[in-house]
């Protein structure tokens, strides 16, 4: 949905914390792959209260080795197309024990906070995420 230049894209649709099968991971790509040029800022969240327990794992159950890569192979593709929005990339993550909305390209972050890279960013959970270990103050 876009609404002025902003955009906003949900992930999943709420149902088992809105764990994406291979066609939910496709969904996302093509959610983003399809923004419009213009927009000044993308806000990903969740549908419901949960942002996303990764893939559903459900898909894989007796499946053939092939399946499981094809939605490995769909979920790469989500995650990469997410990190390739050129503008300001805001993830929604909701917690009982501490909120936080960060990400490497959110227009919250601090510019004056160190860049650092590293697996798994303890906020967003996404490995290319830059927000540093704990914001400075």
């Amino acid at each position: 949905m876009v609404a002025g230049s902003v955009a906003t894209v949900v992930v999943g649709d709420g149902r088992r914390r809105n764990a994406l099968d291979t066609a939910g991971w496709d969904a996302l790509r093509h959610s983003v792959a399809g923004l419009p040029n213009e927009l000044q800022a993308v806000v990903v969240h969740g549908a419901g209260a949960t942002f996303c327990a990764g893939s559903d794992l459900r898909e894989w159950d007796g499946a053939e080795p092939a399946v499981v890569d094809a939605s490995f192979a769909a979920m790469e593709a989500a995650l990469r197309a997410v990190e390739a929005v050129p503008v300001p990339t805001l993830a929604v993550v909701r917690a009982r024990r501490r909120g936080r909305a960060a990400c490497s390209r959110s227009p919250a972050t601090p510019s004056s906070w160190p860049a650092r890279r590293w697996s798994g960013c303890r906020w967003c959970g996404w490995a290319s995420c830059s927000a540093p270990r704990s914001p400075p103050g």
